[in-house]
């Protein structure tokens, strides 16, 4: 990535100048938007995608196996903390090569070609026509390990969650399967959905698949996120509340997206907020007797 936004910055010629300039009339350097329309992608959008991004860290089950992963809850936290802390400067780069990139093409734009569909393969075209032999071929590969190291940590950690959840706790058996067997086969079918799933999306018209991934996410996300915060901040939570909460959050977050135009970088921090309360509030109404509930919140980690 650095390396082609250094071969970017000397095709322009090193003149930054230009490059700034040309960014700033195509509004691509407008960082701060205090405009509050929620349908634009303006600053308290974007502070609302800052607090919805806490459904990664509270329900994501292939990050948090990571954290879990660690000796004890100490470097569990420091990992936290270098996660979000490096999580900037990486996403500054990507904003940077971003930029650039609709830069060269607008000083070269008869270098682009014109028979792409989506803005999905504006940077794939940029690595094989653009960057030396050799050094595109690393950067596919780069982009296809990526991927399926995503790809393989969400069906390993899904995979886990239905044996370990399900079928080992609900004593199932199907065909006489080992909880290990029954993961393998588990593993093989996840994995046939997902690539259908994605032979869907790309041969269909999804403009960008990171926003189709971040509209799903905020979606059936925030939920759950709403939950896990219900069961850690509170000790009246329960699950009658939790199951509701869920149910109303994602019946909320689709009338938002059906019927407003409101960005959907809002739709985690509207799920999450949305499950919370109203799982807080059932939970007051149908009270149940709390079990021991020593270590599980914030307020009896201590007692």
């Amino acid at each position: 990535m650095l390396l082609s936004i250094v071969i970017i910055i000397s095709r322009l010629d090193f003149d930054i100048s230009k490059i700034t300039n040309t960014a700033i009339e195509y509004n691509k350097l407008r960082f701060i938007d205090f405009n509050l329309d929620l349908s634009k992608t303006t600053i308290w959008v974007f502070i609302l995608y800052a607090f919805g991004k806490l459904n990664v860290y509270l329900s994501n089950q292939a990050i948090i196996q990571r954290f879990i992963s660690t000796n004890n809850e100490k470097e569990a936290g420091k990992s936290m903390v270098y996660n979000a802390v490096l999580s900037f400067p990486v996403f500054f780069i990507f904003l940077i090569f971003g930029v650039l990139i609709f830069v060269y093409y607008h000083h070269f734009p008869f270098n682009l070609n014109p028979l792409l569909e989506t803005q999905d393969e504006v940077v794939p075209y940029f690595i094989i026509s653009e960057l030396p032999q050799g050094i595109s071929g690393i950067m596919i590969a780069s982009l296809f390990a990526a991927s399926m190291s995503s790809f393989d940590s969400g069906i390993n950690s899904t995979t886990t969650v239905i044996t370990t959840d399900f079928y080992i706790r609900y004593r199932l058996s199907i065909l006489g399967l080992n909880s290990l067997q029954f993961a393998k086969i588990l593993t093989a079918i996840l994995g046939i959905f997902g690539t259908i799933i994605a032979l869907y999306f790309a041969n269909n018209d999804v403009s960008s698949l990171y926003d189709m991934f971040i509209e799903i996410i905020g979606i059936f996300g925030g939920g759950l996120a709403g939950t896990f915060l219900l069961g850690i901040i509170t000790i009246r939570g329960n699950s009658i509340g939790a199951f509701w909460g869920i149910i109303m959050s994602l019946f909320i977050v689709l009338v938002v997206k059906y019927f407003t135009s409101i960005h959907f970088f809002t739709y985690a921090f509207i799920g999450m907020g949305s499950s919370f309360l109203i799982g807080y509030l059932i939970s007051l109404i149908f009270v149940s007797n709390p079990n021991n509930l020593k270590g599980l919140t914030l307020y009896t980690l201590k007692k």
